[in-house]
């Protein structure tokens, strides 16, 4: 809808909020989501980052947020989602999620909705619900003072017709035929209303309430609850991981994303500490299983920590993808590393070749984009172009390629800016007057300053080191939209040479490469693009996060095997951690 001068209306900013907390529990793999109340469209075009395959529907009573949706939605109905019309016009194929975004407390009878929306769910469907909590503390303090104050948003929003507890809430999807198997609470940390639950201590006391669960309950101001269409057979299971110190990507990318994307998966809880880790109490019914980055195990230092997990029969997964031979501790360990744990995850086929010599259990779970935004226009003559270079320890890798790399930006001078994260010696030892130095920084900062560049120089000399890389950077370069100049080294095995990104040999060669990608625009496009499919195609961790899941949930099967073969293993290497009647 415009207004009379012709530019849009300005939607209200009620329907252009993204509910992050509900984004990260959206299923990354699923065909077909119906979104109700998908207001202009704000949460489908974060989840389409995730999924940019999905077909995503939406009902949405307001006309300016619809009109403004369909410009991000597949199918859009515009109408009261409670009417026979708007139902009647949804389309006929079942859908594999349903998203109720702060939306039921609105309508007259979201129980009928609910349980209409069920005869139209997949057979594994899954139902994802905000809903705010009516026992929240303040809401409570108020009613005692003789408040109920309606108000433009929030708890008591005026526009509310329904309220809900945690326990109403959960009936309301159980009673329309899903089936709950998860309920997270969100606080307002603003507010915590402890001096008001402390003082009501007394009185909970004489009312035979329990204090714990009430102060639980009344600190939470919205609830999400998770249903499926049909009872999940799996069996419930907690992964565990006990990570680094945050350092570049390497958290992120191999446990703290993977994490983020397998919690999607009905009836998975995950849970993460840096460095040290308290495991959490058993959960009947429920397997543990534990993954400990990158460990460097000492005989004596890391028994308690390795002790505690056998005795309580949990798998042990070991994630290391780098060569192991680079730290002398593992060496002279004799790899305990690796034969301690139960299994070993890595990144590529050389690492797990070599890791098979102590571990024969060995998956590969190579690196993937978690999230992938729309390729962004072309950036126009404004401005510099900008090089990108973020990595760390690669000194000796472009240092060779230093004078190449002044020759060249010497002779386009100012019209080119380098865009250095991380490596400050190469902030320091490169001459060029037009660069920028970013210290290290968290991986999202990361992304975004590469995001802004035009190319990314990616140097990997040939070393054994190197090769027990992975092609992440050429990854995040294309999912950023960015041309990746990188090394034959790794590289080569992904990218299509000047079609998805252009390789380079020797000093000349590089220089000549880069030369003609700061001078062909068009050039530049055409990798990017394609490089920015390639990714969309076959590299999103979403795709492929569910083979992790499955061997995960082999290892807590095959268990008996895998003690067993550990025991063994220990018996001949270090009886003391063979820990025999454990």
């Amino acid at each position: 809808m415009d207004t009379k001068d012709g530019a849009p209306e300005p939607i209200d900013r009620y329907y252009a909020n993204v509910n992050r907390s509900l984004l990260t529990l959206m299923p990354r793999q699923v065909r077909r989501v119906l979104e109700i109340g998908c207001g202009s469209g704000a949460l489908a075009a974060a989840y389409r980052e995730y999924n940019p395959g999905v077909f995503h529907a939406g009902v949405e009573v307001d006309p300016k947020a619809a009109a403004a949706a369909r410009n991000v939605l597949d199918l859009v109905i515009e109408g009261d989602v409670e009417s026979e019309e708007t139902l009647g016009a949804l389309p006929a194929e079942p859908f594999d999620a349903f998203v109720f975004g702060d939306v039921l407390e609105h309508l007259r009878d979201p129980w009928r909705l609910v349980k209409a929306l069920r005869a139209r769910a997949a057979p594994s469907a899954v139902a994802l619900a905000c809903i705010p909590n009516v026992q929240h503390w303040s809401v409570i303090k108020d009613l005692l003072a003789g408040q109920w104050r309606y108000t433009d948003m929030g708890l008591l929003d005026r526009t509310h017709l329904r309220f809900f507890t945690r326990e109403s809430a959960v009936e309301l999807f159980r009673g329309s035929g899903w089936h709950p198997f998860d309920v997270q609470g969100r606080t307002n940390s603003r507010q915590d209303g402890k001096a008001f639950i402390e003082a009501m201590g007394p009185t909970l006391d004489d009312l035979g309430i329990d204090r714990q669960r009430y102060a639980a309950a009344a600190q939470v101001y919205q609830y999400f609850v998770r249903a499926t269409a049909a009872p999940s057979k799996a069996q419930p299971i907690r992964i565990n991981a006990m990570t680094l110190v945050p350092t570049a990507a390497v958290n992120d990318v191999r446990i703290e994303l993977p994490l983020e994307a397998l919690r999607t998966f009905p009836g998975v809880q995950t849970i993460s500490a840096v460095k040290k880790f308290v495991l959490p109490e058993p959960r009947n019914g429920t397997a543990d299983l534990f993954i400990w980055q990158r460990p460097i195990l000492e005989p004596k230092g890391d028994l308690p920590t390795y002790r505690r997990l056998v005795e309580r029969r949990i798998p042990i997964v070991v994630e290391f993808d780098d060569d192991p031979d680079h730290w002398p501790r593992i060496v002279e360990n004799d790899y305990l590393s690796f034969t301690a744990p139960h299994a070993v995850q890595t990144s590529n086929e050389l690492l797990a070749g070599r890791m098979r010599e102590w571990n024969p259990n060995v998956a590969i779970f190579p690196n993937y984009i978690d999230r992938l935004p729309a390729l962004a226009p072309p950036r126009g003559e404004e401005g510099p172009l900008r090089l990108f270079f973020g990595a760390l320890n690669r000194e000796q890798d472009w240092q060779p390629l230093l004078p190449a790399l002044e020759e060249v930006l010497a002779r386009h001078g100012d019209r080119v800016e380098i865009v250095i994260v991380h490596d400050q010696k190469l902030a320091d030892a490169l001459r060029h007057k037009r660069k920028v130095f970013h210290p290290r920084c968290k991986y999202d900062r990361y992304r975004e300053l590469m995001a802004a560049c035009d190319i990314a120089w990616l140097p990997l000399n040939d070393t054994k080191f190197n090769r027990s890389k992975t092609d992440l950077k050429f990854l995040e370069c294309a999912a950023a939209g960015v041309v990746a100049l990188a090394s034959r080294v790794i590289y080569e095995a992904t990218i299509e040479d000047g079609t998805t990104g252009v390789l380079y040999g020797k000093p000349r060669d590089f220089s000549a490469k880069l030369e003609q990608l700061l001078t062909d625009a068009p050039l530049r496009e055409r990798i990017r693009a394609a490089a920015h499919a390639y990714v969309r195609r076959d590299r999103l961790l979403g795709q492929h996060v569910a083979l992790r899941l499955n061997w995960y949930r082999q290892l807590v099967a095959d268990f008996p095997r895998l003690e067993r073969e550990r025991r063994a293993r220990m018996a001949r290497q270090l009886p003391e951690w063979e820990l025999a009647g454990a």
